[in-house]
């Protein structure tokens, strides 16, 4: 990134370095980076997919009452720009809301969850991350009966997925799915592959 002599460019490699930071508990860094990648964006695109990097960072580092609701922003901006990173902005916002990082509880989760579920599915093979945030989502809008089914595939899938960086991005918040349904031995299955994949990285 600080390389690259044109602004556009700059920024989408200052944003990787940012996530690579931030993925390596460099909050820091990742917050600098992400200063100079805001400098130069200029694409609507850019301009979102920082706003999502801030949340999370906000999230991870120093678990703030603001998180959600930035990551939520940032969701909404990226419907109309990029469907996948939208719905991995809502799925930040929900497991956010859920562990407390917002004063809203209940009523945050839900309007987090009522946002999410706007978008559809994607078309096709689906992620397991996906098949979780509809699943959680219609928990909190429609009750554990509709969102039973969603929840139960969303299980299995990622019991099936030997990709570690589904397991990275959803493994924490997927047996909050095994539990709504009650299902201990998935619950223990999907912690001890969790545990397994962030070792093994």
């Amino acid at each position: 990134a600080a390389l690259t002599a044109e602004p556009q460019r700059r920024a989408d490699r200052a944003l990787a370095a940012a996530l690579a930071s931030l993925q390596a508990g460099a909050f820091g860094t990742a917050l600098t980076l992400l200063a100079e990648a805001e400098a130069d964006a200029v694409e609507k695109r850019q301009q979102a997919r920082a706003a999502h990097l801030r949340g999370q960072i906000a999230w991870v580092s120093n678990p703030e009452r603001g998180a959600p609701a930035r990551l939520l922003e940032a969701a909404t901006r990226l419907e109309s720009l990029d469907v996948r990173l939208a719905r991995l902005s809502y799925f930040d916002a929900w497991f956010a809301a859920l562990t407390g990082s917002s004063v809203d509880g209940p009523a945050g989760l839900l309007e987090i969850s009522r946002a999410a579920r706007r978008i559809p599915l994607p078309e096709g093979r689906t992620d397991p991350g996906d098949v979780l945030l509809e699943g959680l989502a219609t928990l909190i809008t429609d009750g554990l009966a509709p969102a039973r089914p969603t929840l139960q595939r969303a299980t299995d899938e990622f019991l099936a997925d030997p990709r570690p960086d589904a397991w990275l991005r959803g493994g924490a918040a997927v047996p909050v799915a095994a539990i709504t349904l009650w299902d201990g031995d998935c619950w223990t299955a999907l912690t001890t592959r969790h545990v397994q994949v962030a070792r093994g990285s």
